[in-house]
């Protein structure tokens, strides 16, 4: 059986280093990115089974992420599943994004 690998997109770093060791337990391949220009790049180069995704990097959001995937024609990455833990899921970005993605969460996540 193929391990399925997640991108994790989180630009505080413990806390995607966190997310992806609970995941590894969980037998998944992790890799994480900290900036949406790092991860625009991961994802341009290569396909992945999930992604999960804060919404707050830095001074950008990760709506432009959720915007490029689903919206970019020949994205390899399409229709993979995003999931959404944020501590700023704000009412509006929940109704621009929210047909988009699979599920969101907010932070603290257990």
């Amino acid at each position: 059986m193929e391990t399925k690998t997640i991108l994790i997109i989180d630009d505080e770093e413990q806390l995607a280093n966190l997310m992806a060791m609970k995941a590894s337990k969980s037998g998944f391949k992790c890799v994480i990115s900290n900036s949406i220009s790092e991860a625009s790049l991961k994802l341009s180069n290569q396909k992945f089974d999930g992604i999960i995704l804060d919404m707050r990097l830095g001074a950008r959001s990760g709506e432009q992420i959720v915007t490029s995937v689903r919206e970019t024609v020949n994205s390899m990455n399409k229709v993979t599943p995003i999931i959404v833990v944020s501590a700023f899921l704000e009412p509006e970005i929940v109704k621009r994004i929210g047909t988009k993605v699979e599920g969101m969460f907010t932070k603290p996540v257990d």
